[in-house]
């Protein structure tokens, strides 16, 4: 996998909501409808805080998001910490405000050095950084809409004791802080998508149709449509629609939303299926994943969450390629597709 997790800043009401998805917050972080695309973005200020530790330990770490700074500019902005185990920090990425240029630290205090360029106030500029964790030999690298403008090589990149990467934090600042939208981060374990992406888009889907041959649940009872009751456009209601079955091997799937129409057919770099599911008391050793329909076959994703009984979680899949061709999703395909998921 190269493609570890990607946020659109759709879909979600509160910070308590943005939390499932995340794992951790802190502070008030502000959901907008203000997005660079016509969808959500992120208001980040002082003591607002997102923490992400779906990244597995491993010394490299590529990022990007679109970055929004919002004049006055009156207080550096700490928008990204680059984390090591139990939230320490390896590489820290402020923005100032002297200048609007990025500067990167280790460990949150050493300066390594800053852009060439600066950022522009109250315009969205799409971010990257690739950090190599390594006490003597670690390099950086950040790039603005595609061009580099600090290369680091031959350097103390890490922050802590050991040399890996567990997450990363979303931070803001005293003043007026920053938005964020089009989040992505990964790694250099796969054949793909193991590189800078460049300025990307991470659209939000949602269910618009019941695939009424996969129609199993027994909550709420037919002729009651389903996708309706899991579709979040609001934002997760938590227990006040759903859909529920205390039967293995049960499933619902879905008709979604296409893609937004682009000028040219869109490079889709991978899919990523969400579900937010709770376990209830007395279900025994149930649990679910998520399928994939395309074309006529069904493809069952990795058994997930949740394992304790009245515990909820949030859960993701990557799939950077279409499962019944094993080859990069056009377009057509991921709108033709049918995602939904089974209890196991």
């Amino acid at each position: 996998m190269s493609i570890l997790f990607m946020e659109g800043f759709d879909g979600l009401l509160s910070a308590t909501q943005i939390a499932k998805k995340w794992g951790f917050f802190s502070g008030t972080p502000v959901l907008q409808a203000s997005g660079r695309n016509g969808g959500g973005n992120i208001h980040l200020q002082f003591g607002r805080v997102l923490e992400n530790g779906v990244v597995v330990a491993n010394d490299t770490l590529i990022m990007g998001a679109a970055i929004y700074p919002i004049s006055p500019r009156t207080a550096n902005s700490t928008f990204w910490d680059i984390q090591g185990r139990n939230s320490s920090v390896q590489i820290r990425v402020v923005l100032r405000s002297s200048d609007s240029k990025i500067e990167v630290f280790r460990s949150g205090s050493s300066s390594l050095g800053e852009s060439s360029d600066a950022l522009t106030s109250d315009t969205y500029t799409y971010v990257e950084i690739k950090v190599f964790c390594h006490n003597s030999n670690g390099t950086i690298d950040l790039r603005f809409d595609g061009k580099n403008v600090l290369s680091l090589s031959g350097i103390d990149t890490q922050g802590t004791t050991e040399a890996f990467i567990s997450g990363v934090a979303l931070n803001g600042d005293s003043g007026a802080g920053i938005r964020m939208d089009d989040f992505y981060m990964a790694d250099t374990a796969g054949a793909k998508n193991n590189d800078f992406l460049g300025d990307v888009r991470v659209d939000t889907l949602v269910p618009t149709v019941d695939d009424v041959s996969e129609f199993d649940t027994v909550f709420p009872a037919s002729p009651t449509t389903h996708f309706d009751k899991v579709d979040e456009v609001g934002g997760v209601d938590e227990d006040t629609t759903y859909v529920e079955t205390p039967t293995n091997g049960d499933r619902d799937i879905f008709e979604f939303s296409n893609l937004p129409v682009h000028p040219v057919p869109a490079v889709v770099l991978a899919v990523q299926p969400w579900s937010y599911s709770k376990k209830q008391n007395g279900s025994g050793d149930l649990s679910v994943r998520h399928l994939v329909q395309s074309l006529v076959t069904i493809h069952d994703q990795e058994e997930q969450g949740p394992t304790a009984e009245d515990w909820r979680v949030m859960q993701n899949s990557i799939l950077e390629d279409n499962p019944e061709t094993m080859a990069d999703w056009q377009e057509s395909e991921v709108d033709a597709a049918l995602f939904g998921m089974e209890v196991v």
